[in-house]
């Protein structure tokens, strides 16, 4: 009896970052099989495809987030963003730049 798995969902399931188990628990059947499928479909291993489909979620969140800080003027939370999303501290350093003020407390948002 053949499985029924679509790329596409396989896919959709990956932005949450699931287990193999998880994901072979949601089509019934083994990892080994999902872990098949997937290098048949992508040539990839599940791993690999599930930090490429997961990366996309963790952007669209940074724009949310990003976008709520900037409605809400909230300072504190845009250089949290900034520092996490940017590595802020080693960019300062290669560039010998200094932002220890709050660079948005002067800016029109």
């Amino acid at each position: 009896m053949s499985i029924e798995i679509s790329p596409s969902e396989i896919t959709k399931l990956m932005k949450f970052y699931p287990t193999i188990e998880e994901l072979a628990s949601w089509f019934n059947c083994s990892p080994d099989t999902i872990e098949r499928r997937i290098k048949e479909f992508f040539n990839m291993t599940f791993k690999e495809l599930r930090s490429k489909e997961f990366s996309s979620s963790t952007l669209l969140l940074k724009k949310i987030a990003f976008t709520k800080a900037i409605e809400d003027k909230d300072t504190k939370l845009l250089m949290y963003l900034l520092k996490t999303s940017t590595n802020l501290d080693k960019i300062n350093k290669e560039n010998d730049l200094d932002f220890s003020d709050n660079l948005f407390l002067n800016y029109k948002i």
